[in-house]
């Protein structure tokens, strides 16, 4: 599961409350309480080029703070700073999401996640849902605004989503099945 950072903030905590002990991997700040349960803290470091902080002072923000909850990660142990960079907003495949992750950082953290399907239950872009779609991975994304949902269907390239194994039960764009 993924929860991005939002102004909701209980939003996200009802949300990893019904997730209960699932493994989860959540975006946050440190702004804002860490998520009960947080197993671990991953800083991606976004090599200096994202936002502009707090103007007072002489230091600029370079990092976001990402929560690992609950058990079941999989992989070669690595640091727990990850360096990428994020989408720029003026590049000619720019950011179209104020809070678009990169996709090279979310396939290094799905690579890390057990088999199964995905769900980001805020998908804004649908970042997360194109990197599961580039690991073979099947997901589920939810996005409240639908501005973004149509963005993130562009995204996947995708006009067909199966719900269930290889049958031909799906919604299409258009809402027939």
């Amino acid at each position: 599961m993924w929860v991005k950072k939002t102004s909701l903030f209980t939003l996200r905590d009802a949300v990893i409350e019904r997730w209960r002990d699932k493994p989860a991997i959540i975006f946050g700040t440190w702004r804002v309480n860490r998520p009960l349960g947080t197993a671990a803290r991953l800083i991606w470091d976004t090599k200096g080029t994202l936002g502009m902080g707090d103007l007072s002072i002489p230091w600029k923000p370079s990092d976001q703070e990402i929560y690992i909850i609950g058990s079941g990660f999989t992989g070669r142990r690595t640091s727990n700073v990850l360096c990428f960079a994020p989408v720029q907003a003026s590049a000619k495949n720019g950011r179209v999401h104020p809070h678009q992750k990169p996709v090279p950082l979310l396939l290094d953290l799905l690579r890390k996640c057990l088999a199964g399907t995905i769900a980001d239950p805020f998908a804004g872009s649908g970042s997360t849902l194109v990197a599961a779609k580039s690991l073979g991975r099947r997901a589920i994304g939810i996005e409240i605004d639908e501005r973004y949902c149509e963005i993130a269907a562009r995204r996947c390239a995708q006009e067909y989503l199966p719900l269930f194994g290889d049958d031909h039960v799906g919604w299409t764009k258009d809402g027939a099945s």
